[in-house]
């Protein structure tokens, strides 16, 4: 944007010339290409959330993690949301632990784990070059594979194998049934599960899948 070297021709003593001539430059720059581009490069990350169905009810907004939803007053009442930039898991349990679900950018006007959730977490991960390796075994053991995109597992024969994995790097989310159906199991970047029986998740992965960057 070539603000610097566009002068408005104005005598220097004449400030109402100078004020309406930039604010006349900048206006024309606000509607440009370029600065409708940056304007959606960096686009505020947020859920919107809402304590009944078809986002009705009480509403709260957050552009940051929520470890504890009973100090926001919204505890277990999630009924409808709004996701708007990155993606948001959503967990049963305080301290981003128990089950989970994964929400991307879009309107949930209903959810099938209605007034579950306890803790939200934004992703904000990179999400370029994803790798998983995937253990038949408990703490690492057994036959494994190793991932860098979304597959059904019962593609590879790996399908109700996993019991434990190693996030290399990306975001990744495990189905328990394939075609991105059932339970979901969230790991991040450097995440290692050693046992999947603590989540219930033991020998039922059937799909796999990276969170890819927004276009």
């Amino acid at each position: 944007m070539d603000l610097w070297y566009k002068r408005p021709l104005c005598t220097p003593d004449d400030s109402r010339c100078f004020q309406q001539s930039y604010k006349k430059l900048l206006q024309e720059h606000l509607h440009s290409p370029v600065f409708d581009f940056f304007k959606s490069s960096f686009k505020m990350s947020k859920i919107i959330v809402y304590t009944q169905e078809g986002f009705e009810g009480g509403t709260a907004e957050f552009t940051n993690n929520v470890q504890d939803l009973e100090r926001k007053g919204f505890n277990k009442v999630i009924s409808s949301l709004k996701v708007i930039g990155a993606p948001w898991v959503a967990y049963y349990d305080k301290n981003f632990a128990g089950q989970q679900l994964l929400f991307e950018e879009g309107e949930y006007p209903s959810l099938e784990d209605n007034a579950q959730f306890s803790s939200l977490k934004i992703v904000t991960d990179d999400l370029d070059d994803p790798e998983i390796t995937l253990y038949e075994h408990e703490w690492y053991h057994g036959r494994s594979v190793t991932l860098k995109e979304e597959i059904n597992l019962q593609n590879i024969n790996f399908s109700d194998v996993a019991s434990s994995h190693k996030v290399r790097r990306g975001v990744w989310v495990i189905y328990e049934h394939s075609h991105c159906q059932g339970r979901q199991l969230v790991s991040f970047p450097g995440e290692e599960n050693p046992k999947y029986f603590s989540a219930s998740f033991n020998d039922v992965a059937s799909h796999v899948r990276p969170l890819r960057p927004q276009s």
